[in-house]
């Protein structure tokens, strides 16, 4: 994460933590799918 930004380390694409829509200078053109987080010990844990 960067800036309020998730950046994805394969292709460089930028989405928005608040709705997981890419930034229009992104090479992505789609949402990120929406996934169930919690925090545990200091931890984000997918799922």
């Amino acid at each position: 994460m960067a800036d309020g930004f998730i950046v994805c380390p394969c292709h460089n694409s930028r989405f928005a933590v608040a709705d997981g829509a890419p930034t229009s200078d992104s090479p992505a053109k789609s949402a990120l799918e929406a996934k169930t987080v919690t925090v545990s010990g200091g931890e984000v844990v997918l799922g």
